[in-house]
């Protein structure tokens, strides 16, 4: 499939990295931006979040993305905002515009166009077969009133209905955890309250929580945990499948490569997280215990649904290690990221695994930093490769023009941001704590793709040779041009994908196109105009 470029740097670029570049789409290029709410339940081009870090996000099935909550230079928040990524606008859905609201719990089990969680950040999320939408603790207000503090309430969205059900948990803050008896269902179980764990779901619709910073069975904290925990949704019942139910527990690595029952991460909070093709989850990093200390991590690790059994896949049993970058797109056994917690995470669709950012090490140095360098992690060689960002820290933002992708376009360093990607492999960021295009590090609104504008279509403008309707559209695209011309239909990854030439009136038939943004690009004058297939 031929694809329009400008240059060779641009070929060579996309070539070596099949995640491509990163280009803004949204949001300020400076830190702490207000935002804009507009009218709740209505999308508005000018719609924006404000800036924030550790909010929760979901992706559901229609590829449009979910944020709740998060905290802001002012409080936290409880809002729910919707992202159309056909349409790049944003809506907010739910909850208030005010900070630290302690939300309305209503009753237990019962859906209320009234209920709201309380405002928090650091939450847990998942998607079930039915679209909705689960959220579980973090660190905020208690949905009784109250100072800040950790939480272990469970909820669900029905976005039909656009309403919050209380599920599961407290209402109250810092609660232990009921853990019962270990790989058995009990409507009494419940993790103790915590934020900043990881999360899963398997193929069954079963959510799965592990660790973060909380509280386990006895004692005060929030300390870091490495408490595996079962939800089944029928039975509205949760159930510890492994790990301990005390706070601050080592790892028991085994050997590198090797399942055994004995084997279990140390306590943790703030990891990354994936999900393989098989089924298996995938942990790395974060704070908490290597094998006999404390500190920032690198380990990658693998729990195994069917066997129950935790794989130390790859990097260090101790902690605060610097990274081993070796050469830029080139995969090596002895690249490693460098010890950190607060990235972002996703997968490609040969179901490699990447990270990006978070607060970590660089190549040298005993401090941690703001990052922005992304890895891949390839499951069948199991190797690292560094594949874009920089080996340096605190890297500000190079964000180019909104809209136009560009090899010199870069997200600054950050942590705690948000991050989804659509069944297509597209990749979207969002926010969190860093560095925009200058000053110091504070909280982003800004939001990326790796898959926008092609830099080849530099000249968009409705100002072209011709005319399109309907726009959007599911079948037939209407054409009338003022002269004839030769016209090419380009994805946002800059694939051409039609060629056609024109007189005056032209039908051209898209149905057999991917639902998404598209370009039309005149031969003439180079100038290219959006429309959407639906």
């Amino acid at each position: 499939m031929k694809k329009l470029l400008l240059s060779i740097t641009a070929i060579f670029t996309l070539s070596l990295n099949s995640q491509s570049n990163f280009t803004w789409v949204g949001g300020s290029n400076i830190s702490n931006n207000l935002g804009s709410y507009g009218t709740q339940g209505v999308s508005n081009a000018t719609n924006q979040p404000e800036a924030r870090q550790g909010a929760a996000n979901w992706i559901d099935a229609s590829n449009n993305l979910w944020l709740f909550g998060g905290n802001t230079q002012a409080g936290r928040k409880n809002d729910l905002w919707k992202f159309n990524t056909t349409t790049n606008q944003w809506v907010w859905l739910k909850g208030p515009n005010t900070i630290n609201d302690q939300g309305v719990k209503g009753v237990k089990s019962v859906s209320s166009s009234l209920n709201n969680p309380s405002a928090r950040d650091l939450a847990s999320t998942w998607v079930d077969a039915n679209g909705n939408l689960w959220l579980f603790g973090g660190n905020g207000t208690p949905i009784n009133g109250g100072t800040v503090g950790s939480l272990n309430d469970l909820w669900k969205y029905n976005p039909t209905l656009n309403e919050w059900t209380w599920m599961n948990g407290d209402s109250l803050k810092e609660i232990n955890g009921i853990y019962g008896t270990q790989g058995n269902f009990s409507g009494t179980n419940k993790p103790g309250a915590r934020y900043a764990a990881a999360s899963w779901f398997d193929n069954s619709g079963n959510l799965f929580l592990f660790g973060g910073a909380g509280f386990g069975q006895l004692g005060g904290g929030p300390s870091s945990l490495n408490d595996l925990w079962k939800y089944n949704i029928g039975a509205n019942a949760w159930a510890w499948v492994s790990g301990s139910n005390f706070t601050n527990q080592y790892g028991i690595y085994g050997t590198k490569g090797i399942a055994s029952n004995l084997n279990v991460p140390g306590a943790r909070n703030t990891p990354a997280t994936w999900k393989d093709t098989n089924g298996n989850f995938y942990l790395f990093g974060g704070n908490g215990a290597a094998n006999s200390s404390f500190g920032t991590l690198n380990d990658l690790w693998r729990f195994n649904l069917t066997s129950g059994q935790w794989t130390w896949m790859k990097g260090d049993s101790t902690e605060n290690k610097n990274a081993i970058y070796g050469n830029l797109n080139v995969s090596s056994s002895l690249n490693i990221p460098g010890s950190r917690s607060q990235a972002t995470s996703w997968f490609d669709a040969n179901g490699n695994l990447y990270l990006f950012g978070g607060q970590g090490k660089k190549a040298s140095g005993a401090s941690n930093f703001s990052l922005n360098d992304i890895w891949k992690y390839d499951l069948t060689t199991n190797n690292w490769t560094w594949v874009q960002g920089d080996s340096i820290a605190n890297k500000l933002g190079n964000y180019g023009t909104i809209n136009i992708s560009s090899p010199t376009n870069e997200m600054g360093a950050r942590s705690r941001h948000n991050s989804w990607v659509e069944s297509s492999g597209k990749v979207w960021i969002f926010g969190g704590q860093g560095y925009s295009s200058a000053g110091g590090n504070g909280n982003l609104n800004d939001l990326w793709s790796n898959s926008s504008v092609p830099t080849s279509l530099s000249k968009i403008s409705n100002a072209t040779n011709f005319t399109i309707y309907p726009n959007p559209t599911s079948s037939i695209l209407n054409i009338e041009v003022k002269e004839q011309t030769q016209i090419s239909i380009v994805n946002v990854l800059g694939d051409v994908v039609l060629t056609q030439t024109l007189n005056r009136l032209s039908k051209i038939d898209v149905s057999n196109l991917t639902s998404g943004v598209y370009f039309i690009q005149d031969s003439k004058t180079g100038q290219a105009i959006k429309f959407i297939k639906e």
